[in-house]
């Protein structure tokens, strides 16, 4: 059965991980109504043991420990025992052969593609790509009978939990919190500095005077904006710029990265106001080359995904947003 998806334009990270995690976890029965599907996914609450390969991401303290906030375990197949995932590597391989006859399919080798121009075959947009993914999931593979099964896996599923009632986390908000990359950083009279930038807010200025020292500060790689600022008793506060940025554009980690490369001098990136100016002057640059381009076609694409995937979208109680 699969419980949880994320399509992304990004390579495996940390946070891709934890939003496929926290989507298994979570109801589905908003995300389908806002869909529109009609199809029924079962599958939510917490794991007893998560099983997967030795992946950095999975290796992450964050990772583990967010998890084991839960009361869940971590298990990680010994290194060079492929047979311990065959199943995930079967269940792959089924959607990466269906994914073969999409428009623009790049295929396994270049032999495989041959004189096949996926560029300029491609027709689908992200969007268009994560509903063929879910129909696929929801509607193929979920009711098709599985040889070692003898059955569907949703008819095994719904029969292995009937009766049962799956735990959720008692607090799904500190939950998704407790997933997302971390940095350990000074409170100051000016709140805390990250990404070049000043994170304030009342509860701050209380830490400064309360002398409180180094905190763990949470934020989301797809909207440095707004960091999240651990005090006492695990409580998290949300710290937003010190001084406002443009509402809709929000800068990005991998916006930062951008400027941090092209400013850098001999003190360092730009840093303050000067950066997000640096970083806004980079985003026209992306949209000017996109006609030309597909490497910046495909970073103002992401670019576009991380701001969609990070706006508020209470109707569908989707605290992650984006493309799950």
């Amino acid at each position: 059965m699969i419980v949880g998806y994320y399509v992304s334009l990004e390579p495996p990270s940390l946070l891709r991980a934890a939003i496929a995690i926290s989507f298994a976890v979570a109801d589905k029965g908003p995300w389908l109504s806002a869909r529109g599907y009609g199809y029924p996914w079962p599958a939510r609450g917490l794991p007893r043991l998560v099983h997967s390969d030795r992946a950095a991401e999975f290796r992450a303290d964050v990772f583990v420990r967010g998890l084991k906030n839960q009361g869940v375990e971590t298990f990680l197949r010994p290194a060079g025992s492929p047979h311990w995932g065959g199943h995930i590597e079967r269940m792959i391989g089924t959607m990466m052969g269906a994914c073969r006859m999409l428009p623009g399919a790049t295929h396994s080798s270049p032999s495989a593609r041959g004189d096949y121009d996926s560029v300029g075959s491609a027709r689908l947009t992200l969007a268009e790509l994560d509903d063929w993914f879910a129909k696929q999931i929801l509607g193929v593979y979920h009711n098709t009978v599985h040889s070692a099964l003898g059955k569907t896996p949703l008819q095994a599923w719904e029969a292995a939990t009937a009766g049962k009632t799956p735990r959720m986390p008692d607090d799904p908000e500190a939950f998704r919190l407790d997933m997302l990359p971390s940095s350990v950083r000074q409170v100051t009279r000016h709140g805390i500095r990250l990404f070049g930038q000043d994170y304030a807010c009342e509860e701050l200025k209380l830490a400064y005077a309360e002398r409180k020292g180094k905190v763990e500060v949470k934020f989301d790689p797809r909207d440095l904006s707004k960091v999240w600022v651990r005090l006492e008793h695990g409580r998290y506060v949300i710290a937003p710029y010190r001084f406002a940025h443009e509402p809709g554009r929000a800068p990005t980690l991998a916006l930062y990265r951008a400027m941090a490369r092209a400013t850098r001098g001999e003190r360092g990136p730009a840093q303050g106001l000067l950066a997000r100016r640096a970083m806004a002057e980079i985003e026209a640059e992306l949209a000017a080359s996109a006609k030309t381009s597909q490497r910046a076609r495909r970073m103002q694409e992401r670019l576009a995904d991380a701001r969609k995937a990070t706006q508020p979208r209470a109707e569908i109680n989707d605290s992650w947003g984006g493309a799950f």
